[in-house]
């Protein structure tokens, strides 16, 4: 199906001026920009007279389209439509564009064109700023050309993602709510074996290393693997994409071959705290220097119950508490044994391993049904605005 290309200043007014006829006492719906979620809805919204806000934010009204403008928020896809607010009008964080559609468009397709991956690339490629303050400028957004189909097409698509996002929401909701209740069980169990006494994970482990810096020289088609951050996920290791190494006989290599019983933790960098126990197949691989090696006493910490612990909302908590750096947050290893973990035997351990298990392999589940959802949507849209759907 063929569409005529339209500039999307030519079918949009972006940033729209206030009028000069508002009310300075009229109360307006507020929205800073946390309140706009990654996933494309409004999560909450303030109210604001006039007045307060109608100098240094930006304007918009009921029926527009939000999208984020700074780094890291608009590659994280925080964009909404705005049929949902209280008021006929708001103001916002001036780290907004606002989209208003003419006649010939409806805002739901708009919205779907400007909130997918290829739109996002497309943005970041052509920010415009220093590190850290990155922003889409307007000009972008102007010059920005779409397929634009008839308004029965456009409704036709809109009703299709609404419907496929519909799904996919509704089952990261069951994800969330079973990933709640792992949790607060989790909580109610360790409280219980342990009677709330915990010690510091160093008196539990028997060696902590990191691994070494620039091993990319070592990288080889074949020969031992070589476990990266983005490898290690919540207790597990990835095969996706695997890199090996043809590691040197030195001090340093032997430092970071890892041994059965071993627990990686990512220490630094956005992915900091994965944790996850090293299976049998990769007793004997590499670890880069953002990840950490610890090695448990095995006859008073089991793998398995270190690496649930800290993978949960606790241990979690306690990696968050005391990671060091803004840009680049780390964990070095006097913060790492100084973790509080539960004082319970390796019997209990192994009782709340079963449990954690039975979780996991639902969690595994629901997080399976949840990617296959998400990759139907990117699919739907795609064939969407490309005129395959």
């Amino acid at each position: 199906m063929t569409f005529r290309t339209a500039r999307l200043s030519e079918i949009c007014d972006i940033n729209p001026k206030i009028p000069k006829s508002l009310d300075d006492s009229a109360l307006a719906s507020f929205l800073p920009m946390a309140a706009v979620s990654e996933e494309g809805r409004i999560a909450f919204e303030e109210e604001r007279t006039v007045a307060e806000v109608k100098k240094g934010y930006t304007y918009f009204e009921r029926g527009d389209v939000l999208v984020a403008k700074i780094t890291p928020c608009f590659e994280n896809g925080k964009a909404s439509r705005t049929f949902s607010l209280s008021k006929p009008f708001g103001f916002g964080s001036t780290e907004f564009h606002v989209l208003r559609v003419a006649n010939d468009v409806l805002p739901d397709f708009l919205f779907y064109k400007i909130w997918n991956s290829s739109f996002r690339e497309l943005g970041a490629q052509n920010m415009t700023g220093s590190a850290g303050q990155k922003r889409v400028p307007a000009d972008f957004l102007k010059r920005l050309e779409i397929r634009l189909p008839p308004l029965e097409e456009q409704r036709r698509i809109a009703a299709i993602l609404d419907k496929a996002d519909a799904l996919r929401r509704k089952r990261k909701s069951a994800l969330d709510l079973l990933e709640n209740t792992k949790n607060s069980f989790v909580e109610f169990a360790l409280r219980k074996a342990s009677s709330g006494k915990t010690e510091a994970l160093g008196e539990y482990l028997d060696f902590i290393t990191s691994g070494g810096r620039n091993w990319s020289k070592y990288y080889s088609p074949e020969g031992s693997r070589f476990i990266r951050s983005l490898d290690v996920q919540m207790n597990s290791i990835s095969h996706e994409d695997p890199v090996y190494v043809a590691a040197p006989e030195n001090a340093e290599a032997r430092r970071t071959r890892t041994h059965k019983g071993d627990v990686l933790l990512t220490v630094t960098g956005s992915r900091i705290g994965r944790v996850a126990e090293l299976p049998a197949d990769l007793i004997g691989s590499y670890v880069s220097q953002h990840v950490a090696i610890l090695r448990p006493t095995l006859a008073k910490l089991r793998p398995k119950f270190l690496s649930f612990f800290l993978s949960s909302r606790e241990g979690q908590r306690q990696i968050q508490k005391w990671q060091y750096g803004q840009t680049k947050p780390g964990l070095n290893f006097k913060q790492i044994e100084g973790f509080l973990i539960p004082k319970i035997s390796v019997n209990q351990q192994v009782r709340f391993e079963e449990i954690a298990e039975r979780f996991e392999g639902s969690l595994s589940v629901q997080r399976d049904h949840c990617r296959r959802l998400t990759s139907l949507f990117s699919s739907l849209q795609s064939r969407a605005f490309s005129g395959q759907l």
